[in-house]
């Protein structure tokens, strides 16, 4: 699993100040860092390890009507984003889902403040994820995710990127049972023999509030270029998305 800020020692003053997030320190993870990001940097630097980097397109988003609104009748501001990075990457980086579904010690261990409380005052006790996928769901899949518990009380940051990495893992494997098959750069592993896209090659970044208590991934795909069906494009099959 290639480790963006691993060779960045040198450099990393130059390129993202402050955002290396070393393996020894323990600076927080804050919404202004990663609205700050660019994501642009992440895919360059991959290229030239031979990596392939692409951020997961946002599709379209579907309101529900009416919105949610405060006291004055206007509606709400959607809630700060979520970030997920670890411990010797650097901000936006993000961490695998396959890490949080099958290395969950591991996970834990470098995800930064994965004790923190993202959503403890934000007065839900649950929140809908939506998941939507190039080439597979042209409407959203919308899950009722509870972020409050009666024993343990609002979930940590680690507890989401957990619940976010077991919907995702349910979906492919939904997706691989039934008979459709697509060829595409969005690909999953078992659609086409020997290439596609596995959970350990998607990385969580961030939740973000679309709207309300809908929450959507930002979700980037790093994978080695041979592992890319062939003749295919990022912007293949996007246009109904």
């Amino acid at each position: 699993m290639p480790s963006i800020g691993s060779d960045l020692v040198s450099t990393r003053r130059k390129f993202l100040p402050p955002f290396y997030y070393s393996r020894t320190n323990n600076k927080s993870i804050k919404a202004e860092d990663y609205k700050r990001i660019d994501f642009k940097w992440h895919v360059d630097e991959c290229a030239k390890q031979g990596v392939v980097r692409e951020r997961m397109p946002f599709g379209k988003m579907q309101c529900r009507t009416p919105q949610w609104t405060d006291p004055q009748g206007f509606p709400l501001e959607p809630m700060p984003p979520i970030p997920f990075d670890a411990t010797g990457t650097v901000a936006g980086h993000g961490i695998s889902l396959g890490d949080c579904l099958l290395q969950q010690e591991y996970a834990y261990a470098t995800l930064i403040e994965p004790d923190a409380l993202p959503l403890a005052y934000s007065g839900l006790n649950e929140i809908i994820l939506q998941i939507h996928w190039p080439t597979l769901t042209k409407i959203p899949t919308e899950i009722l995710v509870p972020v409050t518990h009666s024993e343990c009380g609002p979930v940590t940051r680690f507890m989401l990127a957990h619940i976010v990495a077991v919907h995702f893992g349910r979906f492919f494997n939904d997706v691989l049972s039934d008979n459709t098959r697509s060829y595409s750069f969005w690909s999953l592993c078992g659609e086409i023999e020997g290439v596609g896209i596995c959970l350990n090659d998607v990385y969580l970044s961030a939740l973000i509030n679309l709207f309300d208590d809908v929450w959507r991934a930002d979700l980037h795909i790093q994978r080695p270029k041979r592992r890319i069906p062939k003749d295919t494009h990022p912007n293949d099959d996007l246009k109904d998305f």
